[in-house]
This record gives structure tokens, sequence and C-alpha cells, in this order.
């Protein structure tokens, strides 16, 4: 995964919705399910973009 090599270790909302090519409703609803834990950074989230690869590469 290549495309992914310009991204930090933890990722916004915005820039998974980015990366996957779906809105950010459906962003929001697939970061509830289980692989995607959060860290609450001030006002934002930031999840680990080590679990997006995961749950890409079907191994949650």
């Amino acid at each position: 995964m290549k495309y992914l090599n310009g991204y930090t270790d933890t990722l916004t909302p915005r820039q998974i919705k980015d990366i996957l090519g779906i809105g950010l409703r459906q962003t929001y609803q697939l970061l509830k399910t289980k692989p995607f834990t959060e860290m609450r950074v001030g006002k934002g989230n930031l999840y680990s973009k080590r679990f997006l690869l995961l749950w890409l590469e079907g191994k949650d």
C-alpha cells in the first residue's frame, strides 16, 4: 500500500474518507467497528494507520 506512505501513523476521519473514497458518514460508521480505536486529541479523533491497513487486508 505505497499510496499510504505519504500519511502519518495516525489518520483523521477525513483522511480515511479520502483514502477509501467513501462518504464521511460511512467513514464514521466504519470507525465505530471493532478494529478501529480512537485517540482523542483536542477536539478531534485520530485513528491508527496500522489498524486501517490490517482491516484492508482482512486481518481484523
